[in-house]
C-alpha cells in the first residue's frame, strides 16, 4: 500500500493506493452483497462522502 499525506489548510488529506490483491476481494464481497436480496443496506444512515 503506498500512502501520500497531502498538506493544505487547516486539513489534511491522506492518498492511499490499494494494490489489487487487497482491493479485488473487497469488491468481489461487496458484488455479492449487492446480489443478496436479504442483505440490509445502510445507506440511509451513511453522511459525508467516502
Amino acid at each position: 500500500m503506498q500512502t501520500e499525506l497531502i498538506a493544505m489548510q487547516q486539513s489534511f488529506i491522506l492518498k492511499s493506493t490499494v494494490p489489487a490483491h487487497i482491493l479485488d476481494p473487497i469488491n468481489q464481497y461487496l458484488d455479492q452483497l449487492l446480489e443478496d436480496n436479504e442483505s440490509i443496506s445502510h445507506a440511509d444512515k451513511l453522511v459525508g462522502r467516502i
